[in-house]
This record gives structure tokens, sequence and C-alpha cells, in this order.
């Protein structure tokens, strides 16, 4: 941290999943080269989904929106990456081949909270995923979002006048 960020680096203010991740990366530095390999073959899959289908259509995150304090920074390591693990089962694809997706809100749970959808298709591909979101916004336009109505102004309280 200090090579990067310079001597005001203070490792003490880092949070439990950045120090677990540091941890783990230096436990298996020895594994680094087998998992570029797996990365490189991962891309090579989705170019050969790509020769079948123009776009995949998959959920952006395993679960609805998460309630505040879900991934607390402050938590057990394990805890949290167990947790986050299981949350974004579907983006580490794109993250690991660079390919392009587009995540959509084409779903609310019962509250109102958007469900992302994905779309990802192969690199070089994006137009072909934002000429998609804007049909589907065409045919069914996603809800939006509002800012509560503005509260009605307060009326002042007189002064008792003596």
């Amino acid at each position: 941290g200090k090579r990067s960020f310079g001597p005001s680096f203070d490792r003490d203010k880092l949070d439990n999943l950045t120090l677990g991740l540091g941890r783990h990366a230096a436990r298996n530095l020895y594994r680094v080269p087998a998992a570029i390999a797996r990365l490189a073959r991962s891309r090579r899959i989705t170019e050969r989904l790509s020769n079948s289908y123009d776009a995949v259509l998959m959920p952006t995150l395993a679960e609805p929106t998460l309630e505040i304090g879900w991934l607390d920074p402050t938590a057990d390591y394990q805890q949290i990456i167990d947790r986050l693990l299981g949350w974004v089962a579907f983006t580490p694809l794109q993250n690991a081949t660079g390919d392009p997706a587009i995540s959509l809100p084409l779903a609310q749970t019962k509250t109102g909270l958007p469900v992302g959808m994905m779309l990802s298709a192969t690199r070089g591909r994006e137009a072909l995923l934002l000429e998609l979101a804007y049909e589907l916004e065409e045919a069914r336009p996603w809800p939006r979002i509002q800012d509560p109505a503005p509260a009605a102004p307060r009326k002042r309280a007189r002064k008792a006048v003596k």
C-alpha cells in the first residue's frame, strides 16, 4: 500500500473484505498461472456459444436487492465473501472474458424494487445489446423511480405579540 499510495497509507483503515482478499491472494499465489489459463478457456467457450446465439439472457444477480448491511464490510471475511459470491453468481463470466453485457430493469420485486436481467454477447457486439435494450424498453417501458412529491410548504408559526 505504501508503494502505491505513499507514506500516508494506513493498513488499519482497510475493511475486512480487502484484508481477507489480500490474505487469500498471498496464500494462493502459486495458483495464478492455472487460473489465468482457465480464464482464457472461458473466452473460447463464450465464442463458441456466440456461434449459436446472438445474445444470452440471464439474471444480473442471484438475489433481489439486498438489505442494507447484508455485505457489511466489518463482518467476518468468510461471511462477506460467501454472501458476495452467492449474490454475483452471473456477472463474473463477463468480467473474466471481457464480453459486453447490459443489465436492464425488466422485473420488479413485490415491494417495487427493480430486478435486473442481463443480456450478454460476444466482443464487438455492444451495438446489438444497445439495440435489444432499446427495443425492450420501447415494447414495455420499465418503471421509473420517481422522486417523492415535494412536501407541502410549512406554515410559519406566528409569534405571540403581547
